[in-house]
């Protein structure tokens, strides 16, 4: 697929950037019963969940888990190591 038409397609301006478009229900368009371009992510998936709409609040985070079946199944992080996340994500 050409650059410009997989842009067209996939993604929308966000700053001086690119995000992926979303669902209508703000499910990723590349999820289906798992990640469709894992081997290719951007950085806005790999920050997640450490998103500021996830960990903006404690209850915020408890909703949050009690959602997705990922958190707690993977790589333990360090606090400074969610925080340089954090600092580096505008989601």
């Amino acid at each position: 697929m050409d650059i410009n038409e997989f842009i067209d397609q996939y993604l929308y301006s966000f700053k001086d950037s690119y995000r992926l478009k979303e669902k209508e229900n703000f499910d990723c368009i590349f999820y289906d019963k798992g990640c469709q371009i894992n081997d290719v992510k951007p950085n806005q998936c790999e920050s997640y969940p450490f998103w500021r709409k996830n960990m903006c609040s404690f209850e915020k985070w408890q909703k949050f888990t009690k959602d997705c079946q990922g958190v707690g199944a993977g790589k333990v992080h360090l606090k400074d190591e969610i925080l340089g996340i954090l600092e580096n994500s505008v989601l």
